[in-house]
């Protein structure tokens, strides 16, 4: 399911209209996109976790040559997203 269809879905559900629907997925995600870059994390008890993960700087194997040369990667943070509990028993056909 794609943006657009998931709307679509909130629609014939709730009965509101498309464009108070769309505004309201465009808030969602302008908050987590806030929260995030703020170094926060954005949790939904037992559904979803959003966590922002320092990754330390390290040395790695350059992909792009297969000779072992090592290339260097700096310090960064990454978004790490966790399921909970209901998205795990819906994947499992629960």
């Amino acid at each position: 399911m794609n943006r657009s269809e998931l709307i679509k879905e909130i629609v014939s559900r709730s009965g509101s209209r498309r464009n108070d629907v769309q505004k309201h997925m465009e808030l969602f995600e302008e908050i987590v996109l806030e929260t995030i870059s703020d170094g926060e994390g954005v949790h939904m008890r037992e559904f979803l976790s959003i966590m922002v993960e320092e990754r330390a700087a390290r040395n790695k194997y350059n992909p792009q040559k297969h000779d072992g040369s090592m290339v260097f990667v700096p310090a960064h943070k990454v978004a790490k997203i966790r399921a909970g509990i209901k998205l795990r028993v819906a994947a499992n056909n629960g």
